[in-house]
């Protein structure tokens, strides 16, 4: 599956975002608001995607990751583990 079929998919299911401008690749929300939420997050730098759990407190952002892999796998975590539905 090439890159923007993989694009395609995520944009069918979840909104993209910019959540600032250190988030400078593609972003989807997949859970709760842009200030407190879960996203996938292309990191074209390792050329994975990672499931990230994150939250603003005073204008500084903290984030863990909750999973990275390839896209395939990323849906089965969001499924079967955050029961995120698509």
């Amino acid at each position: 599956m090439g890159n923007t079929n993989k694009i395609d998919i995520l944009n069918q299911n979840f909104p993209m975002i910019g959540l600032s401008a250190d988030w400078i690749f593609q972003t989807w929300l997949i859970s709760g608001s842009k200030n407190n939420g879960i996203v996938i997050f292309e990191n074209e730098d390792r050329e994975c995607y990672e499931v990230i759990e994150f939250y603003y407190e005073n204008e500084d952002r903290h984030e863990n990751t909750l999973f990275s892999g390839e896209l395939t796998d990323v849906k089965d975590y969001s499924i079967n583990t955050l029961k995120i539905c698509l």
